[in-house]
């Protein structure tokens, strides 16, 4: 796996990784909120917006994405 590429900790098995945190020092934790936004939205829309956010540093960077 290249440095360079991004990776979702949920995704893999405790000795990935143990692997992963050894060798990249930046992990991306996705902040979102529950909270009303009119009858029309959903109240996970912070929540939605955060990950995408997190998602997008995290590719940048090639940190590990946290759930």
């Amino acid at each position: 796996m290249a440095i360079s590429e991004w990776v979702e900790l949920s995704t893999l098995t405790w000795p990935e990784a143990e692997d992963v945190f050894r060798n990249r020092p930046i992990v991306v934790l996705p902040l979102g909120s529950l909270e009303q936004h009119g009858p029309h939205l959903a109240v996970s829309v912070d929540n939605v917006l955060g990950a995408a956010l997190a998602r997008g540093v995290a590719s940048v960077v090639g940190g590990v994405l946290l759930p």
